[in-house]
Order: structure tokens, then sequence, then C-alpha cells
């Protein structure tokens, strides 16, 4: 599972690089990596984060793409389950519902300052659905049997290629 995550999170940031390379006024560049035009920063910010904040973009002009994915990279992960237990149970309640979960991904999608992070969860979730129904997802199974049998280590290889 990790070698797959971690191919995952090659490819991803491949992809967000994909789109680098022009000369432009980046302020300061990292030497042997070639500035990003303003275009290209505004592109990366919101491939990268759920939209920039109002000093994201200097931010990444500031420090240069190389040295933000570094930090970005370096942050320590802000992770749902200690935010979902600051909320209080509804009365009569012992477990947290749907709509719980949900405001903490919002609350952590758009506040989080490891920005990068939160978006690759959010892009590899879409990749590996996970129900919170259960593994049968009604009947499923019987007409899609690889989807729903197989670990995440024999579906990315079936379905990739």
């Amino acid at each position: 599972m990790r070698g797959v995550l971690k191919l995952s999170a090659c490819l991803f940031g491949l992809s967000l690089l994909s789109a680098c390379g022009g000369e432009g006024d980046s302020g300061n560049a990292t030497p042997g990596y070639t500035p990003l035009t303003q275009d290209q920063r505004y592109d990366l910010l919101y491939r990268a984060t759920f939209g920039p904040k109002p000093d994201s973009y200097q931010q990444l002009a500031n420090l240069g793409y190389v040295a933000w994915l570094d930090q970005q990279f370096s942050m320590v992960p802000s992770l749902h389950l200690p935010r979902l237990k600051q909320y209080e149970l509804e009365p009569g309640k012992d477990s947290y519902n749907q709509s719980d979960r949900a405001a903490v991904w919002w609350d952590l999608s758009i506040n989080a300052p490891d920005q990068l992070r939160q978006r690759v969860a959010f892009a590899l979730s879409e990749i590996f659905v996970i129900s919170r129904y259960g593994a049968s997802l009604n009947g499923a199974h019987k007409r899609w049997p690889i989807i729903t049998t197989c670990s995440s280590h024999t579906l990315l290889p079936t379905i990739a290629i």
C-alpha cells in the first residue's frame, strides 16, 4: 500500500509540475530550476490547493515553487479525527454523524495550512472510493467483482493499464 501511495503522490506531483517551466519573474528562484511565470504560479496554487488565500500567491512568488513544495511536504499533517473529536456530540448521541464529518472535511480543506496534503488526500479519495455504508454496496459485488473484492494493490495496476 505504501508503494502505491508513493507512486500516486509522485504522479500527482509530476502532474502539478507539468505546466511549469517557462521564463518568468518568480523572484527567489532555486538554482537549477526555471522560475514560474505569473500564470504558472496561479495555476500551481489552484491545482495544489482548494483555492489560494490572498497571501498565498505572494508567498509562492517569494519562496519559489521548489521551496513552497518542500514547505508543504514538511508540514505537520492536519488530521480529521482529532478535529472531529473537538465537536460536541448531539444530545442523546454516542457517535458523530456524516454531517459532523463533512463539516470537519470542509474546515480542513479550506483552513488547514498543509493545503497540498489535503488536496492530494482528496484526489486519492476520488480514486479509492470507500463507502460509509459497508462493503456490499447494494449488490455491486455481483456486478463488478473486481472493484469490490480486490485491494488497492491489485485494483490500481488493473485499471491503470
